[in-house]
């Protein structure tokens, strides 16, 4: 206790790694999320992360990632939010998925609760979501753009069910994907757990999805390409496109990772590779993330 008081005193930043389970009440549901526990005297990002279909807020924050997150915020003042869906889902726009949950609303009242709460600049808010919370961060991209900067997505892509609607703003967007993703297929189509599977909706590829963002961003053609591969021992590679002439200086990133499959570079191998493919050490997505985010 006295040395906390002590950093309190002597600095203007005290951040811990520790996340606090909290709640809010919105549409009549009280629903769950954590936060990292952050005291600065000057007003801090914002990111809140999504965690995947069938998972939990704290799977994702400290498995599925290994805390890549959570390290990569762990010396600046930034809040970070891990929400929880309900049913471990998120209603990301794909039929199967709508059970009538607001989940637009409840992440657009989190940033407002935020802001009025936890000293969070209006300025830089920004979501990062994996698979099924990827999906969802693309649907709040499209709906939220008056509140949201900056959205990053692993191992997931554009729904058929999204593609028509138009971003109402501009809004910044990475895109992590594997080219061997068995579940979110690289190259677009039906999205099935396994073979035999009931369809989870049809999916663009991930240059389309690419190209969505690209368009209602406003983006220059130019781009600068990048490939390396130092770790061979993972056997996969990198493959990276980077936009960064666009509209109201906004960017666009493509990660593609060459054979890796439906995984958050950098975390756990959290099932069999045969079931979602090979997790890539080329990169740290967590840190590939937060400095997109901050960066811009």
């Amino acid at each position: 206790m006295i040395r906390l008081v002590l950093l309190l005193l002597f600095t203007d930043t005290v951040v811990s790694s520790e996340l606090v389970k909290n709640q809010l009440v919105v549409d009549g549901l009280t629903r769950f999320y954590a936060i990292n526990e952050i005291h600065a005297k000057e007003l801090k990002p914002l990111i809140i992360a999504l965690h995947g279909g069938g998972s939990r807020w704290d799977k994702f924050a400290y498995k599925t990632t290994q805390s890549t997150l959570l390290n990569a915020v762990n010396d600046k003042q930034v809040v970070v939010i891990f929400p929880q869906g309900i049913k471990n889902h998120w209603n990301d726009g794909r039929k199967h998925l709508d059970n009538g949950i607001d989940d637009v609303n409840f992440i657009s009242s989190l940033i407002d609760y935020s802001i009025k709460n936890y000293g969070v600049d209006k300025s830089k808010i920004y979501v990062v979501g994996f698979s099924n919370g990827g999906f969802m961060s693309i649907r709040l991209a499209i709906e939220l753009p008056d509140k949201i900067m900056g959205v990053a997505v692993v191992s997931a892509q554009l729904s058929e069910a999204l593609q028509h609607k138009k971003m109402k703003g501009n809004v910044s967007f990475m895109l992590i994907n594997g080219s061997q993703d068995p579940i979110v297929p690289y190259m677009g189509g039906e999205m099935k757990s396994f073979r035999f599977a009931k369809s989870r909706g049809t999916l663009l590829s991930t240059q389309e999805t690419l190209s969505y963002f690209l368009k209602a961003n406003q983006c220059n053609k130019d781009k600068e390409k990048t490939y390396f591969n130092n770790k061979k021992f993972d056997k996969t590679s990198i493959s990276i496109e980077n936009y960064s002439k666009c509209k109201d200086n906004t960017r666009v990133k493509l990660i593609t990772v060459n054979g890796g499959g439906h995984t958050w570079p950098g975390g756990k191998q959290y099932l069999p590779v045969k079931l979602i493919g090979k997790v890539s050490r080329e990169i740290d997505a967590g840190k590939e993330v937060i400095d997109f985010f901050l960066k811009q």
